[in-house]
């Protein structure tokens, strides 16, 4: 009878932490272990009806009500943002899966799967990483277009996170060509080496470089040519071909447009308050120790 009433009990405190039925299982019909320190784990949906999705959370953290209250607000407000800035984008899926993981990982996006970290310490990069499982990323046409948009998403949502916070994305930018620090866009564009420059685990250093560059570099076509025209280059392969198809202008001319309208934006000054900041100021002092010109004759295609 004691163990009847405990799996009752039990049964009675999952149920209340969801609105939806709690399962076992992942999508794929795998049994699934926690890892959590905060012990329990736990799926329900969210039902997007009017963009005709669905958000599966699978939460490794056991956050209280008021907790996945504030997610669940959160993840939806990034959906309709998303569909109403940025449908041109959007590849239609039924079912987003989204997990909510224990530890200090870094957050990613694989296929329609997004992979959240540090969600209670407020950095988890929400829009960021939803934006790629719903406008597709193919790690094979690689990461500058993805990552670019992306980080140019999370500014204008005032998602201030890697990898300038609240810093306009040129500021910074400026600030690494100012101090000689800058990768030519054609090694951003080259799909052998580009994955590599993007991973943070791999060069944290070339990789904040890597994604201040895209970010710019993007915002740049976006601002000045538009939404519309980015949308035919995002994704795609052979990116340095389809910019011309689609621009009418060389990669390298962009290029020189780009750096020219760098060099006329505004002061560095902001990107002070940036580099006080613990971590960036300990990512600036491994920058600048950086043997630079080596690290780029070491990519390699």
């Amino acid at each position: 009878m004691k163990k009847i009433i405990s799996m009752l009990l039990a049964s009675i405190f999952l149920f209340a932490c969801s609105n939806s039925a709690i399962q076992r299982e992942d999508h794929n019909n795998r049994n699934i272990s926690s890892s959590s320190k905060r012990n329990e784990i736990y799926e329900y949906d969210i039902y997007m009806k009017k963009y005709g999705c669905k958000l599966r959370i699978k939460n490794y953290l056991n956050l209280n009500k008021e907790e996945i209250k504030r997610f669940n607000k959160e993840l939806e407000s990034a959906v309709i943002y998303l569909n109403k800035n940025y449908k041109g984008f959007i590849q239609k899926k039924d079912t987003y899966y989204i997990t909510l993981h224990d530890g200090n990982g870094i957050s990613y996006s694989n296929g329609s799967s997004v992979h959240y970290y540090r969600y209670l310490e407020k950095r988890a990069p929400i829009i960021h990483e939803l934006s790629h499982a719903m406008f597709g990323y193919d790690p094979n046409h690689g990461s500058l277009t993805q990552e670019g948009l992306a980080i140019n998403i999370q500014y204008k949502y005032k998602e201030y996170l890697f990898p300038n916070e609240d810093i306009p994305i040129h500021h910074l930018m400026k600030y690494f060509i100012k101090n000689n620090y800058y990768i030519p866009i054609d090694k951003l564009t080259n799909e052998n080496i580009s994955n590599s420059l993007f991973e943070v685990n791999n060069n944290e250093v070339l990789s904040w470089i890597s994604y201040v560059e895209a970010g710019s570099f993007s915002t740049y076509l976006i601002d000045r040519y538009g939404a519309e025209k980015y949308a035919l280059i995002y994704n795609q392969p052979s990116i340095s071909i389809k910019i011309q198809e689609v621009y009418k202008k060389s990669l390298k001319d962009l290029e020189k447009e780009w750096l020219n309208y760098i060099d006329k934006s505004g002061s560095t000054e902001d990107v002070q308050k940036l580099i006080e900041k613990p971590y960036y100021n300990n990512l600036n002092n491994k920058l600048m120790t950086l043997d630079f010109p080596k690290a780029l004759e070491n990519l390699n295609d």
